[in-house]
């Protein structure tokens, strides 16, 4: 454990790049544990916590030595997960020094999340759904579930309390669509499947909702749009391109009224966009307005539900989404108008109710 921070000035203004030590190459930025705090990733497996007001932490992991793609925090526990493997970990308590118990599941992932009820879930590519809910002073009992019928790839997962009980889980499955199913506390029910023929899903978000549906918006890797009504009853979502968007497609979140998209070459802002999904208008035929600021990103997580913490290049950036993020340099992107007009994708989906799961128990490795 070290208070030698990566940052120069940890509390440098929003939209604006942190200053980095030369020797930090991040490759993944997210929320820390409470709210105003942030925690980086790096490329050689540290993690740093940076507390409001307070210098950061970082923590050296001797048994990661891979570069971090997701953390996510239960309490003091602290899931990292790299290509390689997913590490859990118990940090230590303040003034303490030391890790607590760790462990290690031998299998690499497309990042880590926590559920709302207190459990790690983790997208293993063709291998599955990680799934394990950490206990104090105990083993972690580690599971893996797949669609039982057919092979398909686990790329990024989302997780939002369910209208009913439990946790509902929404995993972008690329070719293969999505898959919506409950992760109630005795395990995994059976899943919703939804595939649009051609569209390439790279990430999924759920959208709150006070209607007691489970509205969702789906990213294509081609920046098209696929917004849901309620996941698990829409049987024709709705698909939309926005022509006009730059680069390949990386994260999509919905906050405040407006949607955001991030692209290889972009931050797209589509005002009002789920303002007006949520209340029920058509969006086939109307032009949606449109700030952007050109970057070069990697990576990005939504904090607190209004800073978006951006991983690029060559650093990090820090946006609170309340505000502009209009750049001149993009104004050929939108029309004169500064809207962009739809064009609705005319494929049906394919939908498949009640399918099945097969769950496998697993055994974290100690280190």
């Amino acid at each position: 454990m070290s208070e030698h921070g990566p940052m120069g000035n940890a509390h440098s203004t929003d939209i604006e790049k942190w200053p980095l030590n030369p020797d930090v190459d991040v490759s993944w930025a997210g929320p820390g544990r409470h709210t105003g705090e942030y925690c980086l990733g790096t490329s050689d497996g540290k993690i740093w916590i940076i507390p409001p007001n307070r210098p950061p932490i970082g923590y050296d992991f001797e048994i990661i030595q891979e570069a971090v793609n997701g953390v996510a925090f239960l309490g003091s526990t602290v899931a990292i997960s790299t290509r390689v493997a997913v590490t859990i970990v118990e940090l230590p308590s303040s003034g303490a020094d030391g890790l607590g118990r760790r462990g290690q599941f031998p299998f690499g992932a497309h990042g880590v999340i926590a559920t709302t009820h207190g459990g790690f879930i983790a997208p293993l590519g063709l291998k599955g759904l990680m799934n394990t809910k950490p206990i104090t002073g105990g083993e972690h009992l580690v599971t893996v579930t797949q669609i039982s019928n057919r092979p398909v790839y686990y790329y990024k997962t989302t997780s939002a309390p369910s209208p009913t009980s439990g946790d509902t889980i929404v995993c972008a499955m690329r070719r293969d669509g999505i898959a919506a199913t409950e992760l109630a506390p005795n395990g995994f029910g059976t899943a919703r499947t939804l595939t649009l023929p051609g569209l390439d899903v790279v990430d999924t978000c759920l959208l709150k909702s006070e209607s007691g549906t489970q509205p969702l918006v789906a990213l294509g890797k081609d920046s098209t749009l696929a917004l849901f009504r309620d996941v698990f009853h829409d049987d024709a979502p709705i698909a939309i391109q926005y022509e006009g968007l730059k680069g390949t497609g990386y994260r999509v979140f919905g906050t405040g009224d407006d949607i955001f998209i991030l692209t290889s070459r972009a931050l797209y802002c589509m005002h009002d966009l789920k303002r007006l999904f949520i209340e029920g208008h058509s969006l086939r035929d109307r032009p949606i307005a449109v700030q952007a600021k050109a970057m070069e990103a990697v990576d990005a997580n939504l904090c607190d539900d209004e800073k978006l913490i951006v991983v690029l290049s060559d650093g990090v950036t820090r946006f609170d989404m309340r505000t502009s993020i209009g750049d001149e340099s993009l104004k050929t992107t939108v029309s004169s108008q500064g809207s962009l007009r739809p064009s609705a994708v005319a494929r049906d989906w394919q939908v498949a109710e009640g399918v099945s799961l097969t769950t496998h128990e697993q055994a974290l490795i100690a280190a």
